[in-house]
This record gives C-alpha cells, sequence and structure tokens, in this order.
C-alpha cells in the first residue's frame, strides 16, 4: 500500500497525461460543487477539496480497502487484476450506491462519457496493459 502512495506521490505526468486528465479534473469540481455545502456529500467532498487530515485519514481507510489484497479493486477486477470498463462501470455504480445508502444522499452522477474518459486515461499510463491496474 505504501509502494502505491508513494509512486501517487512522485508521479510526473507527461504532457499528454496531463491533457487526458485536466478535463477530467475540471469536470469532476464542476459535479462536486453541485453539492449542497450542508450536505454529507458536501462537506465531504469541501473536506477532500482542502485535503484536511480527516480527508487524509479518511482515503487512508478508504484505499486500503478497495486496494488491499482481496479488496474491492479486486473482486471488481477478476483473475487478470486488472479493471475492464464494464467492470470500472460496475465498481462505480456498487460504490456510489455504498456512499448513498451511507450518506443517506442521492450522489451527483458520472456520465458514462466521463467514465469512458477516465478510463481511458488510466489505461494509457501503462501501454504494457489493457485496462486498468491498481498502479495506475
Amino acid at each position: 500500500m505504501e509502494a502505491i502512495r508513494k509512486h501517487m506521490v512522485e508521479w510526473k505526468p507527461s504532457k499528454e497525461q496531463r491533457k487526458a486528465f485536466k478535463p477530467l479534473m475540471k469536470a469532476e469540481l464542476e459535479r462536486n460543487e453541485k453539492y449542497d455545502e450542508d450536505s454529507k456529500m458536501g462537506q465531504f467532498f469541501t473536506m477532500w477539496l482542502n485535503n484536511t487530515p480527516e480527508m487524509q485519514a479518511m482515503q487512508r481507510k478508504i484505499n486500503k480497502a478497495v486496494y488491499k489484497d482481496g479488496g474491492a479493486f479486486d473482486k471488481f477486477a477478476g483473475d487478470d487484476h486488472l479493471l475492464s470498463f464494464d467492470e470500472l462501470v460496475t465498481m462505480h455504480d456498487k460504490m456510489t450506491a455504498q456512499g448513498e445508502k451511507m450518506t443517506g444522499e442521492k450522489a451527483q452522477p458520472m456520465s458514462k462519457d466521463f467514465l469512458k474518459k477516465a478510463y481511458e486515461a488510466y489505461d494509457n499510463l501503462d501501454p504494457n496493459n489493457k485496462g486498468i491496474s491498481k498502479w495506475d
């Protein structure tokens, strides 16, 4: 887990990678800005945006649950340990439903087009595999 975190912190995106990810980040900010500031989803977004210590602790807990051996990523990725686009959509839908259940609030929708662009951006991080790996 620490190796993945270190990899993410030290990642230096190429010009092409920045071009692929910048519109995704902008769209994600716009999507999350639609939450009411007093809502649980809105508070979560604000904590994430401000990178509060509480969010850092929560993110470590979430990442551990998702990326540990046998965690959510492995369950959705299957035997090849790579997420296909359909597996990504299924994982997104299940995790969104879980977040809605936990907060009692409806999440702002993420379009299939957005998910497809996100999938392609992450898939292109490693030209040696087809799909998204834990390292992507």
